[in-house]
């Protein structure tokens, strides 16, 4: 009988596309019903690492850039696997897209992560069973 040392964790697989990031944030914001900021760690090879949830939040820009600097803050001189980052903000009830806070707030985001030697591959708005990625109305090439 193995023991629990003896066990080998299969890695997940890789979120290379923004249906596999879409798949993972719906489950995290019960498809976009809950009133969360969602912020998807991945390594190099783009397989998962973490995803942070925070709840009770109104998941405005301000919120997620708070979420996004604890994160990359708890990052700065470690060495850590983290490479690459996915955001979403999940508002039930608001709007069914980006609005021209996000879009604004992806420029900001874009440039936090980049001082801190990580990628921002997508921001997502959820609400209701709608996503909408924000580089899209940048006209910004997929990351993926």
């Amino acid at each position: 009988m193995p023991t629990c040392s003896a066990h080998r964790r299969r890695l997940p697989p890789p979120i290379r596309s923004r249906e596999g990031a879409v798949a993972a944030l719906k489950l995290a914001t019960d498809d976009g019903r809950d009133d969360v900021v969602a912020l998807a760690c991945l390594d190099r090879a783009r397989r998962p690492l973490t995803m942070f949830v925070v709840e009770g939040c109104a998941a405005t820009v301000d919120d997620v850039l708070v979420a996004l600097g604890v994160l990359l803050d708890a990052i700065e001189g470690a060495a850590t696997p983290l490479d690459a980052v996915i955001l979403a903000a999940s508002r039930p009830g608001g709007p069914a897209g980006a609005t021209p806070d996000d879009v604004r707030g992806w420029t900001v985001f874009r440039n936090r992560c980049i001082e801190a030697g990580v990628e921002l591959l997508e921001f997502f708005i959820l609400a209701d069973g709608v996503v909408d990625a924000v580089s899209e109305h940048l006209g910004e090439a997929a990351r993926w």
